[in-house]
């Protein structure tokens, strides 16, 4: 008992080191249950998809021919020797 009345400053400041201790993690919890987290403040998580790490490359144009036009494909030549077919048979009339 002797110990408890000399050192009483002692069992004052343990207590004042609690009561703050208390009052600090009471408060951090009331923070945290009234804060949302925004999408700013929120972490950014680990996974991220393919497309955010490496976007798709952008696709340069075409390069111009150096006729002007682009080349004619099989079916517009297919349709060209008819018509030249039928030019050809209207001048032989």
């Amino acid at each position: 008992m002797d110990f408890i009345i000399e050192n009483i400053y002692l069992l004052v400041l343990a207590a004042a080191g609690i009561a703050q201790w208390w009052k600090s993690t009471q408060e951090a919890k009331k923070e945290r249950e009234n804060s949302t987290p925004t999408r700013e403040s929120a972490p950014r998580p680990v996974y991220q998809p393919y497309e955010e790490k490496f976007p798709s490359p952008v696709i340069p144009p075409p390069l111009p021919n150096k006729m002007g036009s682009p080349p004619p494909s099989l079916i517009s030549m297919r349709k060209v020797q008819e018509e030249l077919a039928r030019q050809e048979a209207m001048n032989d009339k």
